[in-house]
């Protein structure tokens, strides 16, 4: 049975006091990483509790360097430059327009004269074109760029 000595000191919550594991023995420091990694993922998945969170996960840290386990933080990937210009018809900038009004396939449709497929067809092609994955977010894109107000 291993011993446990514990050092008492105060949590970045105000309040908390937090407990800290010896981990100079490998059998503490594997359950340390065991319970840290299962209530980290636990508590990310509801993202709540961040100081305890960000704790926890320093704790994790520490475990896993006491039993020879070197983690190094992932290097951030570069983001992808987003085209300056959208070489969007003005048939779908109309529909475009219309979807930030809140109006319906149908709606749009009925409006410039055309058949809902049309309407769903240039929806598809804008999305196609500004990198949307629906109708919200191509709205988005396009109020950021300046293509609608």
């Amino acid at each position: 049975m291993t011993t446990v000595i514990r050092q008492r000191r105060e949590s970045a919550v105000p309040g908390v006091v937090v407990a800290k594991p010896d981990l100079s023995s490998p059998t503490t420091a594997w359950r340390v990483v065991g319970d840290s990694a299962a209530w980290i993922c636990r508590e990310a998945a509801r993202d709540r509790r961040v100081g305890q969170l960000n704790h926890t996960t320093g704790l994790l840290l520490e475990a896993l360097a006491a039993v020879g386990i070197r983690v190094t933080p992932p290097v951030p990937r570069r983001p992808r430059p987003k085209p300056l210009c959208f070489r969007l018809s003005q048939a779908e900038l109309d529909v475009c327009e219309r979807m930030s009004l809140g109006m319906t396939n149908l709606q749009i449709g009925a409006e410039l004269s055309i058949s809902e497929d049309t309407v769903k067809t240039r929806a598809r092609m804008l999305y196609r074109k500004l990198g949307a994955h629906d109708r919200a977010h191509a709205v988005a894109i396009a109020f950021r760029t300046g293509l609608i107000r």
